[in-house]
């Protein structure tokens, strides 16, 4: 387990920790099991889900049952021909109805879409997003327009089951969650999906920690999915994977990054440690955030808010953001403890 670790002292601020463990509403069953059941049951009185799962998503079924005939492959073939995104467009269609108007997220009816960015971006293109209702950019939003930063989850979707499709499948999502995690100080963890054919498999990623379930069959086990969309519906940011220590914001020159050799200006963010805030103004070093698992350290030059009016400190500091092994001692307690030593002899 890695704890997020942030502490202060003199110039160097190294604090408030946060666990990057499965959020807990994804286990409290109760309520969301009832309104699974009684959304499931208005799917099947609508037509939408009937006996052999979703109603527009045949094809597992249709490919499932003919797998040994010869003619298959012509009787597929206008399927086939369909991108993958909008074959399973229905399913998301499915899911944004369950969650309604009033959810915190919603599946984009653009898949296959490039996400706008903020800050770094590796030009990648997932088949599905997961996004905030309520974008967190801070620079001007085009109409119609989406952003990385409100990506809480992605899917890569295959209408064929392979050794091959499944291992794609899950190089994609998992440079997908490296990458936006790498990107953005705001991240704890998120979420992903796999589906190749109708195998279905739910990923959580951390620093700590990478889950998947098992497969699961879309059309048999649509209540499941259902649940996972009513979980996400009435999550709060810190639940979808938000850092509540850490927020975007759009600053006065922004911070300066030096990338390739050239100096790059992205959004600001502001660090909430020991009761204080401290708005970045230059990125040091961010290289170790781009590998998933581990420290993931950052390091900002900031100074520290002074008022709601965003009046700052001349002094400039240092502040190191990074995921510390929960039994490990922070590089503060460390210090001390030699410090301490030393004064003993």
């Amino acid at each position: 387990m890695f704890v997020k670790n942030s502490s202060s002292e003199g110039n160097c601020i190294f604090a408030n920790p946060t666990r990057s463990q499965p959020p807990p509403f994804l286990f409290s069953r109760a309520s969301r099991s009832l309104q699974s059941k009684k959304h499931t049951k208005n799917f099947e009185n609508g037509g939408i889900l009937i006996d052999e799962g979703w109603k527009e998503l045949n094809f597992g079924v249709v490919e499932q049952e003919q797998e040994e005939e010869e003619e298959e492959e012509e009787e597929l073939k206008v399927e086939v021909q369909k991108k993958e995104s909008l074959f399973y467009a229905p399913l998301f269609d499915g899911l944004n109805s369950v969650m309604g108007a009033d959810s915190a997220v919603k599946f984009p009816n653009a898949p296959d879409k490039h996400m706008l960015f903020e800050g770094d971006h590796s030009h990648y293109k997932a088949n599905i997003n997961g996004l905030l209702t309520k974008t967190t950019a801070v620079f001007t939003i085009a109409k119609g327009e989406e952003y990385e930063c409100d990506v809480f989850m992605t899917g890569e979707l295959k209408k064929r089951s392979t050794p091959d499709i499944v291992d794609d499948n899950n190089k994609k999502v998992l440079s997908n969650a490296t990458h936006i995690m790498g990107a953005d100080p705001t991240r704890r963890f998120m979420f992903d999906l796999t589906i190749d054919k109708f195998n279905v498999r739910l990923w959580f990623f951390s620093r700590s920690h990478v889950f998947v379930t098992e497969a699961m069959n879309l059309h048999m086990d649509a209540k499941n999915l259902i649940y996972f969309a009513l979980s996400l519906s009435g999550a709060c940011r810190e639940e979808l994977g938000y850092d509540p220590t850490v927020r975007r914001v759009q600053g006065k020159n922004g911070t300066v990054r030096r990338v390739q050799g050239k100096d790059r200006t992205g959004p600001c963010y502001i660090f909430t440690i020991d009761g204080k805030q401290y708005i970045t103004t230059e990125a040091i070093t961010v290289r170790k955030a781009k590998f998933l698992l581990g420290c993931a350290a950052r390091v900002f030059k900031v100074q520290q808010v002074l008022n709601d009016e965003g009046d700052l400190d001349t002094e400039v500091k240092v502040i190191k953001d990074y995921w510390l092994p929960e039994d490990s001692c922070t590089e503060l307690e460390i210090r001390l403890a030699i410090e301490a030593n030393v004064q003993k002899d």
